[in-house]
């Protein structure tokens, strides 16, 4: 057995991977563009509230300015439980310039994180650093470039599968602990349908790896990897305390939770057209292929030259008779299936029966699992003998694919060029030179190909050009918009100086459009709103959003009344408001007893000081009773035991760090280090 690589990886490996994402973005590296859509409407905004009430009165659990009210700290995207985000809110006025920083971060993670995974198959620097490229520029990250905590997924999946195995064959208490740590991490830093599929898998590698030991009799490897594998769930658990307590505790009322068998599902499904993106990635920008949802989250583009080296090991296939590539067969089968949604019985089966995998959407996303896989079968046929060797046969075949590949892109030029529906005639010019370049990539391997796939120099400068152009191409569509962070900065800026409650002078439906910024109103950049930060005229609320589509009166009262506002009370007086991050103060004069109506949905922990009831009036608002003459609301949101849960959790935290750092040192935890077995 060949000596394992080195535990961390060294100085030179991690600063060329940094090199690797400066360069992939250098639009950000230079801050030449900003990140839009949903991540500068939705995720930054969030952060900068976060970080003002961390500066001013701490944790926000209420966020009155989020779909009419929602609290903060139970949305699975809020940021509130992100220990990164948390942290940059803290120390810093959380902007545009941190939230870039987070990004990269995040991609920085992934790559390294893909460098240690498909370590455990291959030693060859030079493949795991095509291996970094492959998975941190292909379609899907592009694609998913404006939802953060997708990104976050796509950082700390790697970690979570490369813990898991190296605790899986070495059980430790130390391996336990980091693997623990990482879940925590896929669970308040990303979206929860990656770590639902993600443990999905891991379910699966476990089963067949218990049923390899039990016909090897190693029943004690069995048991010290539950006994681990516990550990790491309670040390998982614990840090995540209270997030999991909030999320459960908000999920029946989370739209996204529950319910997928609905019209909104099948448009988070991977369509077959999509598979177009394996020849021309731009041409899922087409909104004929799916009008209602963002077509470029179906890019599966992985390369040209890695999509020929998957044909070449599924030429190959039978000479790799172990099960565990079997196994990851199977799942590779599975995926690809699943990412057709409910447009398929296993779809529908899935997402029927497997528990949690229905409450959240987004089927089209487990495309990641599928390139990883890919990767790794790309590695593991690498390491075979011979396989840089050329043959008139090899030539032979691989000049075949090339050809098959570019008919396949004249075809599709041929098709979406004049039957496709852009959504602006920049889209159309962008397809248009990605096909270019497609073409350009294609004739120069089939010319070259001889030199590419002898020499790994080649091979890996090939790739790297291949996917770096084709990444910059997708990020100027769905990542990037043309607006400099530093007008964002600068809104930032103006936003933890600003008046509170100025806005509520007006109709909450008004402030939605009065405050839109608008040097994002003409092009293809986000918007993002200040005093009303992303305010919608729907809330997560299931039956409140029901409400809406079947009957607009609520959208009415929103957009005719100011925030508080009465049907009964003929002469009503509002003094003050004050909305705070946990409370809301009222002070009014009322002509004559009656109830008043606060645009905030009312959720269950909301109580009133001095006791007074607050009813539910159409399904979502607040309706308290007052008295003629003056009146003072003084209401609180009740936080219960999550003071109590995050004491729970950040003493869990100190003890695990402080055993991780100095429990070797003083023999808590154990020194010695083995080779640990390859995975492949």
């Amino acid at each position: 057995m060949q000596p394992d690589q080195p535990r961390i990886l060294s100085l030179k490996h991690l600063l060329m991977l940094a090199l690797l994402v400066l360069v992939a973005n250098w639009f950000f590296t230079f801050g030449l563009v900003c990140l839009k859509d949903d991540n500068s409407f939705y995720y930054m905004p969030v952060r900068m509230y976060l970080s003002d009430a961390l500066h001013t009165e701490g944790i926000p659990y209420w966020n009155p300015y989020l779909m009419n009210g929602v609290p903060q700290h139970a949305d699975m995207q809020g940021a509130v439980w992100n220990p990164i985000a948390y942290g940059l809110s803290y120390f810093f006025h959380y902007n545009h310039t941190a939230f870039l920083f987070e990004y990269m971060l995040y991609m920085l993670l992934a790559v390294t994180g893909i460098y240690r995974l498909m370590g455990l198959i291959t030693k060859d620097s030079t493949m795991l650093l095509m291996a970094a490229i492959v998975y941190s520029c292909c379609g899907f990250v592009s694609g998913i470039s404006n939802f953060i905590n997708w990104t976050a997924s796509l950082g700390f999946m790697p970690w979570m599968f490369y813990c898991f195995y190296t605790l899986l064959q070495q059980p430790s208490f130390k391996k336990a602990i980091w693997f623990g740590i990482v879940c925590w991490l896929m669970i308040v830093c990303g979206y929860p349908a990656f770590f639902i599929y993600a443990s999905y898998c891991i379910a699966a590698i476990l089963i067949w790896q218990w049923w390899v030991f039990k016909k090897a009799g190693k029943i004690a490897l069995i048991l010290a990897s539950i006994r681990y594998l516990a550990i790491a769930i309670v040390v998982c658990m614990l840090l995540a305390l209270p997030a999991m307590v909030s999320y459960i505790e908000f999920l029946p009322y989370y739209s996204r939770g529950h319910d997928l068998a609905t019209d909104v599902a099948f448009r988070d499904c991977f369509y077959p057209q999509f598979l177009a993106s394996l020849f021309i990635p731009a041409s899922v920008y087409n909104k004929l292929f799916d009008p209602l949802c963002h077509s470029a989250n179906r890019d599966i583009y992985f390369g040209t030259l890695p999509l020929l080296l998957m044909v070449l090991f599924i030429g190959n296939y039978k000479q790799y008779n172990k099960g565990i590539v079997k196994l990851f067969t199977g799942i590779a089968l599975f995926t690809f299936i699943f990412l057709f949604g409910f447009l398929t019985p296993l779809g529908n089966m899935v997402f029927k029966f497997l528990p949690l995998m229905g409450a959240f959407k987004w089927s089209a996303a487990a495309r990641i699992f599928l390139i990883i896989l890919f990767i790794a079968a790309i590695l593991l046929q690498a390491k075979q003998p011979g396989f840089f060797s050329v043959t008139d046969k090899k030539i032979k075949h691989l000049r075949i694919t090339i050809a098959v590949l570019l008919a396949g892109v004249t075809i599709v030029f041929g098709m979406m060029n004049h039957n496709a529906l852009f959504e602006t005639s920049t889209h159309q010019r962008i397809f248009q030179l990605d096909t270019l370049v497609q073409f350009v990539l294609l004739v120069t391997a089939f010319v070259f190909i001889r030199r590419i796939i002898s020499h790994k120099k080649w091979m890996l400068a090939f790739i790297a050009i291949d996917l770096l152009v084709n990444y910059s191409i997708g990020m100027a569509i769905t990542g990037v918009g043309n607006v400099k962070p530093a007008v964002f900065n600068n809104y930032a800026k103006q936003f933890y100086q600003q008046q509170p409650d100025k806005y509520l002078d007006t109709p909450l439906m008004v402030n939605r459009k009065y405050y839109m910024f608008d040097p994002w109103k003409n092009h293809n950049a986000s918007k993002i709103l200040n005093g009303a930060t992303f305010l919608e005229s729907n809330t997560v609320f299931s039956t409140y959003e029901q409400m809406f589509i079947l009957d607009t009166a609520n959208e009415r009262l929103l957009r005719n009344n100011r925030f508080v506002f009465s049907n009964d009370i003929k002469n009503l007086k509002i003094d003050t408001i004050h909305l705070g991050y946990n409370s809301i103060d009222i002070k009014l004069e009322s002509g004559n007893a009656g109830n008043i109506i606060l645009q905030q949905n009312n959720y269950h922990r909301w109580k009133e000081k001095s006791g007074l009831p607050i009813n539910t009036y159409r399904n979502c608002f607040m309706k308290l009773p007052v008295k003629e003459g003056t009146n003072e609301i003084h209401l609180y949101y009740d936080k219960g035991y999550y003071p109590l849960l995050i004491d729970i959790s950040n003493f869990a935290l100190l003890l695990v760090l402080l055993l991780l750092f100095f429990g070797s040192l003083y023999k808590v935890l154990p020194t010695q280090w083995q080779p640990r077995k390859k995975l492949l």
